[in-house]
């Protein structure tokens, strides 16, 4: 047993959790709201190759829409960005390795 419980209040959390807004974000809006983020720090982050995030970008032929995967990394990774202040420290720790 893992030592958590699953109650009434989780419970709760959970119904709040099911009906959420979805969380995407895309690489434009990424860019638009983090000026100087880079190609090659989206590209890490999501752990992919720079070819990929440039074809996200790009606004002719070549234009590859994010997979889900991608998109809710990116909406995580700003959530993280813009309330990084306010996260409890053991939340951070829990996703996120120090190197």
């Amino acid at each position: 047993m893992n030592g958590y419980s699953f109650g009434e209040e989780e419970q709760k959390l959970l119904q709040r959790f099911a009906c959420r807004q979805p969380l995407t974000l895309t690489p434009q809006q990424l860019a638009e709201k983090w000026s100087g983020i880079t190609r090659n720090e989206v590209a890490f982050v999501c752990q992919t190759d720079i070819s990929r995030v440039n074809r996200w970008l790009s606004r002719g032929r070549s234009y590859e829409e994010p997979s889900p995967y991608y998109s809710q990394t990116l909406a995580l990774l700003d959530i993280f960005l813009e309330f990084h202040e306010e996260l409890p420290e053991s939340l951070i720790s829990h996703y996120c390795n120090r190197d």
